[in-house]
């Protein structure tokens, strides 16, 4: 009998010292979209759910006026609900190139989330920033 193609399983994805059932790392879209909703949803379906940092305050109260300080009070808050809301697995995408990018990193750090995801730029000190904690780190090379 011929084996049906779509009964194929695929292989769990080990990152970070985390695995998760499903190979899916959802895309950080930011500016307000993907944040602790979306990211809860992966997480919960199986997949890696990430919350984007970059202007993740964006919809919050204060945001004009301290931006920064908002976005990094969001961020925790956003990691907690995905955490908590989802069991699984919860990452922040960050942008090597942002003026605040090891603030960001720090508070991610600190609200629990398990993977740092990091693209525009080449974040050769990430390895550094995050040698005191267990959260996994994967950069994004866009190109050769």
């Amino acid at each position: 009998m011929k084996k049906n193609t779509n009964d194929h399983k695929p292989p769990p994805l080990k990152i970070g010292g985390r695995e998760v059932r499903l190979p899916i790392i959802q895309g950080g879209m930011g500016m307000g979209i993907s944040l602790d909703r979306l990211s809860t949803a992966v997480a919960k379906a199986g997949g890696i759910g990430v919350i984007a940092a970059i202007m993740c305050g964006l919809n919050e109260k204060g945001f004009a006026r301290h931006p920064l300080e908002v976005s990094l009070e969001a961020l925790k808050e956003y990691i907690k609900r995905a955490k908590e809301n989802s069991g699984g697995v919860v990452g922040v995408n960050l942008m090597v190139v942002s003026t605040d990018y090891k603030k960001y990193v720090q508070t991610t750090i600190k609200a629990g989330a398990d993977l740092l995801i990091c693209g525009a730029g080449l974040p050769l000190d990430l390895p550094r920033l995050v040698e005191t904690s267990d959260v996994g780190i994967a950069p994004i090379v866009s190109s050769g």
